[in-house]
């Protein structure tokens, strides 16, 4: 993860990454029209991630990925819920029981 800003998104290495369903070869990242390059995609995350906006908002963020908001009562109420099999429980038990009974 050693490279120049924004060339982990690129295929430089020409590495078999597989086809997609419609049988496109994987190739480069696609990246939003609003980014004319990975440099310019990566620069402009970073800007937006430094941001005061952000600072000043991160912490609902982490209530919400690692906090009191992850579950029970406080999740619902911020629309914080998730199918199980798209975002399985934490319990390692429970885990292995659920995909393999």
């Amino acid at each position: 993860f050693y490279q120049q800003q924004g060339d982990f998104l690129l295929n430089s290495q020409g590495l078999d990454l597989g086809a997609r369903w419609d049988g496109l070869r994987v190739e480069d990242v696609k990246l939003p029209p609003w980014a004319s390059d990975a440099r310019d995609f990566t620069s402009k995350c970073r800007q937006a991630l430094e941001s005061e906006y952000v600072s000043q908002r991160l912490h609902l963020w982490i209530d919400l990925i690692f906090g009191f908001k992850q579950r029970g009562e406080h999740a619902k109420m911020a629309f914080n819920i998730f199918h199980p099999l798209v975002c399985p429980p934490r319990n390692v038990f429970f885990f292995f029981f659920f995909f393999f009974g």
